[in-house]
């Protein structure tokens, strides 16, 4: 082994050992940004292609792209294979963007006003799309399904449009195409290229007050209840959003070890704060992901037996395995061969995990925040 990769165990027990410990093994999988635009088409990236070499190396403008009927089939159909010790299925916790830009108003009015659109509005544009809240509501009630809250739009909105409202080339561009950004915008002072929606310095809490109060309200009327759980755009947000979700009824901050807290000092730079699981604020209780399982972010060789060690050192320190597997593994839209990699390992992975614990429970995010609320 590496000395690299050896440090970077040696931080995984580390930071497992300072999380709050559960009886019993639990397996939690949180997947980001479904319902949300990225890659509208597959000519958009060509086009995009040919004007910069930076698409290519970039996965999400490579593979990811608004999720398809067919797309979450074949996840259903996997997740609908398998049961765990007490007769549940394996269950993702998908967390969504209820809404995304409505790019015909904005344009309408000469980009002074900004205006958005349900996903289901936006799906209904797109080939193969039309049933993604019906597929959404059979997931739920066969309890493989778990929507959860992201954010109202994947758009840190103020900046978006003031790049709009300035006719910055590259953002016209990416307008036009019905894109928010394309990768040469991601920048040292904009790393997320406008996706880093809760990106406020300093406490502009009428900006987000009105934000989640849209979302939460738009996210009940979508799916007939009330999220528990939430995860920050780009896991960047400060303590002003912890106060208001606890405001919204929302408790519990799903995430990486990591939080990015927009400085109030410098423009584009975060300070970085920790988190482990279980852990509480005077707002919010913690749910960190500890493994990961993302075959189109950092390759597919050994992924799912890096994931199963990842999940063994969490069992180890009797801790929940809290999964992250982003929604670009399983799209198929642009490139069929990523969602059906996805797929395939998926299957490997939860085949794997039986066999190694077979005592091992499937459960949502909100039911793991359940249960840390019952041990507290």
């Amino acid at each position: 082994m590496s000395f690299k990769k050896h440090l970077k165990t040696l931080r995984l027990e580390y930071r497992n050992s300072r999380g709050k410990k559960l009886k019993g093994r639990y397996i939690v999988i949180e997947s980001d940004d479904w319902g949300s635009i990225r890659q509208p088409s597959l000519e958009a990236w060509e086009e995009q292609k040919k004007k910069s070499p930076k698409t290519e190396d970039d996965p999400f403008f490579h593979f990811d792209c608004l999720e398809s009927n067919y797309d979450m089939e074949r996840i259903f159909e996997v997740l609908s294979k398998y049961k765990d010790s007490t007769g549940n299925n394996p269950v993702i916790t998908a967390d969504y963007a209820v809404a995304n830009p409505d790019f015909q108003k904005i344009k309408d009015s000469e980009f002074k006003e900004y205006y958005f659109e349900p996903f289901t509005g936006t799906a209904e544009r797109y080939p193969d799309s039309g049933r993604l809240l019906a597929l959404c509501a059979q997931g739920v009630s066969a309890g493989i399904w778990k929507p959860q809250l992201h954010c109202r739009e994947h758009v840190q909105v103020g900046r978006w449009m003031s790049a709009l409202q300035k006719a910055d080339p590259e953002i016209i561009w990416a307008f036009e195409h019905r894109m928010i950004s394309t990768a040469e915008t991601v920048e040292p002072d904009n790393h997320y290229g406008y996706m880093d929606a809760f990106n406020y310095s300093g406490y502009e809490e009428l900006n987000l007050e009105k934000l989640i109060a849209d979302a939460v309200k738009l996210f009940y009327s979508l799916f007939g209840y009330s999220s528990k759980t939430f995860v920050a755009s780009c896991y960047v947000w400060n303590d002003a959003l912890e106060r208001i979700l606890r405001k919204n009824g929302i408790a519990s901050m799903q995430g990486s070890w990591y939080q990015w807290i927009p400085s109030e000092k410098n423009h584009g730079f975060f300070e970085k704060r920790v988190h482990y699981n279980g852990e509480r604020s005077g707002h919010q209780l913690y749910l960190v992901r500890n493994c990961l399982f993302e075959h189109s972010l950092f390759g597919s060789e050994n992924c799912v037996e890096s994931c199963l060690k990842q999940i063994e050192s969490a069992f180890r320190w009797h801790q929940p395995a809290v999964i992250s597997s982003h929604r670009v593994n399983y799209m198929s839209r642009l490139v069929p061969g990523n969602g059906e990699t996805g797929i395939i390992m998926l299957d490997e992975l939860l085949k794997e995990v039986l066999k190694r614990w077979p005592d091992v429970q499937f459960i949502s995010s909100d039911q793991l925040a359940d249960l840390y609320n019952r041990e507290n």
